[in-house]
């Protein structure tokens, strides 16, 4: 177990917010190990979050108290995530091998290379990466770097408070989906090197763990749920929100329904290679470009790093420890309930104790509180049959009558609803490919290895032989995840074959719930 906790909490709330779907996961502790009690799963309010920034934190919040009172969860400490590809930066960068007190002051100013935010606006933590095998003698070391638009984490805040929340910690969905995923693992994958795929709404993290620490975040990929729904919209003529009930019951990969590429015609020798997103977001050269930088001239130096921010005083005299806790053996999170105060520092505390360095935020130790002895929960809320689809909030346009022709596809009846629909999302489903490809190609040219295996999930990890296909396309194993299976689950009303069916997205809520209870 984590040093720097008391005790075990004995029961936890993970609450996955996107800007599609909220997902909940209620974890208890007790001596026979931990159990699932709740799980639910509801629509985000239209209008509760813009351009992934939480508008609405009334609404949220009232959205996720009606989500635990349908599941009948009564707990109220609460881990959750944030994330943003314009929100949230987490990297990993190389430094001088140095000190814990000496990387905390460093970081102060590496932060400012690394991210397109103000320091005096951002909630940050780093956490030393220690890999087994590493050379002692290197001169140089890898940090893991979170930081958070200071703003993200009081809307955030602000929701999780009018939802009747106490705030123990905010944790990167990556580093939670691994817990529930590897860490948890019966299979060994412990010991493996393991990429997690988390396919959102809006976009898709890639992230590969070597050993249970997370060693290449990748940057963002923009192809996600939102794609599919999309060209099925334009192809069927449809409404997003019909395209999206329509991607849900008909969208399957056909495995022998892409055309061969035509081979390439000789051509003479290529010109200069560009530099790529790649060639800048990892380099950890003093002179590189950030991928993040938005200007030649970098921010002035300042003496604070991350303002007090006003939504969090609430939280002041129930919480210990930085907002943005990356301790333990995962990686950095986001803390907001560590019993022990956070050493001295400007950044939020991912790594240990760093002596002498104030604490960034105030802290939120929730752990005095008596905890209400839950009620037997009702059975889990995981209908999204009246919600639209994953929409932007863009005009829609009217749904057409005119039939839409469809050409023979291998595998499907002649002009069937199936083969419109793989034939609408194939070029997706191509891109998707690619770009997973290129992130792991990068990983595989700087650290000479692939992953031994790729854990798909999310929504769309759920569409018939995507799994599959990727395997194909990237010449990895790739596994549709299944966090359920790890963890004893005692919700009534839920069938084994249900929770089957939604177990790929729950890995995210399921490692939020789950993050005090494991070494």
């Amino acid at each position: 177990m984590r040093s720097s906790r008391k005790s075990v909490p004995s029961a936890i709330v993970g609450l996955d917010i996107g800007t599609d779907s909220i997902k909940v996961a209620e974890a208890k502790f007790a001596r026979d190990g931990i159990t699932i009690t709740g799980l639910g799963i509801a629509r985000t309010p239209e209008g509760a979050f813009d351009n992934e920034v939480i508008a609405d934190a009334k609404a949220l919040g009232g959205a996720i108290k009606a989500l635990l009172g349908e599941c009948g969860i009564k707990t109220k400490k609460c881990v959750s995530s944030v994330s943003g590809a314009s929100q949230v930066v987490v990297r990993v960068i190389s430094v001088p091998k140095m000190s814990q007190q000496e990387l905390a002051e460093t970081m102060k100013w590496e932060v400012e290379r690394h991210v397109p935010f103000s320091p005096s606006e951002i909630v940050m933590d780093f956490h030393p990466l220690d890999l087994p095998g590493a050379d002692p003698a290197a001169s140089e070391m890898d940090v893991l770097l979170a930081v958070a638009q200071e703003q993200l984490i009081q809307n955030h805040v602000e929701a999780l408070s009018a939802a009747g929340l106490k705030p123990v910690a905010i944790d990167i969905e990556l580093l939670a989906a691994s817990r529930a995923l590897v860490d948890m693992s019966a299979n060994g994958a412990q010991n493996e090197t393991v990429a997690v795929v988390n396919i959102g709404a809006t976009r898709t993290d890639l992230g590969v763990f070597e050993n249970g620490l997370l060693t290449f975040p990748s940057p963002p990929i923009g192809v996600a749920g939102i794609n599919f729904t999309r060209e099925i919209s334009e192809a069927l003529g449809q409404t997003l929100e019909e395209a999206e009930i329509t991607k849900r019951e008909f969208a399957s990969v056909k495995l022998d329904g892409f055309q061969p590429a035509p081979e390439p015609e000789p051509e003479p020798a290529p010109p200069a290679v560009e530099s790529s997103i790649f060639d800048t977001a990892f380099s950890s050269s003093p002179d590189a470009t950030s991928a993040f930088n938005l200007g030649d001239v970098a921010p002035e130096p300042s003496d604070e790093l991350a303002a007090e921010p006003a939504s969090l005083e609430d939280f002041a005299d129930t919480t210990e420890g930085p907002v943005f806790d990356l301790s333990g053996d995962m990686g950095p999170t986001f803390d907001l309930g560590a019993d022990e105060p956070a050493a001295a520092s400007d950044s939020i505390d991912l790594g240990g104790p760093v002596e002498d360095t104030p604490p960034v935020a105030p802290t939120f130790d929730l752990d005095d509180e008596p905890e209400p002895e839950p009620e037997t929960p009702a059975e889990p809320n995981f209908d999204l049959s009246d919600a639209g689809a994953e929409t932007d909030h863009g005009e829609q346009a009217e749904p057409s009558t005119a039939p839409v022709p469809v050409a023979p596809v291998a595998g499907f009846e002649d002009g069937s609803t199936e083969a419109a629909v793989f034939q609408a999302i194939s070029g997706v489903l191509l891109d998707l490919a690619n770009e997973l490809r290129m992130s792991l190609d990068y990983y595989n040219n700087r650290y000479s290895k692939m992953p031994d295996r790729v854990y798909l999930c999310g929504g769309t990890a759920r569409m018939p032989n995507l799994d599959k296909f990727l395997s194909q396309e990237l010449g990895v194993p790739v596994v549709v995840a299944d966090p359920v299976k790890n963890v004893t689950v005692k919700t009534p009303g839920a069938s084994p074959q249900y929770l089957e069916e939604i177990s790929p997205m729950l890995s995210v809520s399921i490692g939020l719930a789950i993050r005090d209870m494991i070494g």
